[in-house]
């Protein structure tokens, strides 16, 4: 029982949750966290490196009860040297979101969902309409396996990413349905160098809107590399664009496909080892397009 384990051991004090924001305003302080505010417990119990999950649930002290907040929020915002993981047990989970995520705490943060189907179902993080993950200086951001929907905010609603020595990379991972108030990046806005990877599975971009355009994705003087290997296949039905001299590098290892029904806007455009399918036109009108290596397929025969 994992409950009286934590009340044995006493492994937390409240003094030693340093998140970046203040939570005094989701939680009363205890003597201990642990015995008042959390169930924590082994998420996997077969894996060299086991992870350890906090269950997001209403907690209880005599008479009164307290949220915690969000988890993913805290998880994210977690101080800690050691690599935080937020894992799913299967492609059917979805995950509601009820607060911005806010700042990525330095260090590693890992989202591990699961896929099926080929890809084509996944684990989902709905964020219904909170924003997501504004990562810094010092940040290592992994998702992979899952769709994350839903966000919202001024800019980068799901990443905004204001460092370029933040590393991010999506693995299988979609982008739907995410809304920016301004005008760039509804869905990633990024400093930093982004990597989107379709893996045995594949990665959508789709339905997401700034204030009035359909950009996902906005780089400042950055790169976006998509990676698409092992006969997965990635889907771009929204634009993507930038400033600063950022670039594109559709890439692959000569089994994977990529569909692009959308413009890749001023930007250098480099293509090699993957098969580029275009459908409609003018998709690099305002860029530099180059082929190295790898198959083209046109519809009407324009770029």
């Amino acid at each position: 029982n994992t409950e009286y384990l934590i009340k044995t051991t006493h492994v937390i004090a409240n003094t030693d949750i340093k998140a970046i924001n203040n939570w005094d305003d989701k939680y009363f302080a205890k003597d201990s966290i642990v015995n008042y505010y959390g169930k924590l417990g082994l998420t996997t119990t077969n894996t060299t490196n086991d992870s350890i999950g906090i269950t997001n649930v209403t907690f209880r002290e005599s008479e009164d009860s307290v949220s915690m907040g969000d988890t993913l929020a805290l998880v994210n915002q977690f101080k800690t040297d050691e690599e935080r993981q937020f894992n799913f047990d299967a492609a059917s989970n979805e995950y509601d979101v009820s607060d911005n995520i806010g700042k990525t705490a330095e260090g590693s943060l890992s989202v591990n969902g699961v896929q099926s189907g080929n890809g084509e179902r996944k684990s989902t993080i709905d964020f219904n309409n909170y924003s997501g993950f504004e990562t810094g200086s010092g940040v290592e951001l992994n998702i992979s396996n899952t769709e994350l929907k839903n966000a919202q905010s001024e800019q980068g609603s799901v990443i905004n990413s204001t460092d370029k020595d933040a590393q991010i990379t999506l693995t299988n991972t979609n982008l739907v349905d995410n809304k920016a108030a301004g005008s760039h990046g509804a869905a990633i806005y990024s400093a930093s160098d982004v990597t989107l990877t379709a893996d045995n599975g594949n990665t959508v971009i789709k339905g997401n809107k700034t204030a009035n355009d359909d950009e996902a994705v906005y780089l400042t003087g950055s790169k976006l590399t998509l990676n698409t290997v092992n006969n997965g296949k990635t889907y771009i039905n929204d634009k993507i664009n930038g400033d600063n001299g950022y670039s594109v590098s559709i890439t692959g290892d000569t089994s994977g496909d990529v569909y692009l029904s959308n413009q890749i806007k001023n930007s250098d455009v480099k293509m090699d080892n993957v098969t580029l399918n275009l459908s409609g036109n003018n998709h690099f009108a305002t860029s530099n397009f180059l082929i190295d290596s790898g198959t083209l397929n046109l519809v009407n025969g324009v770029v």
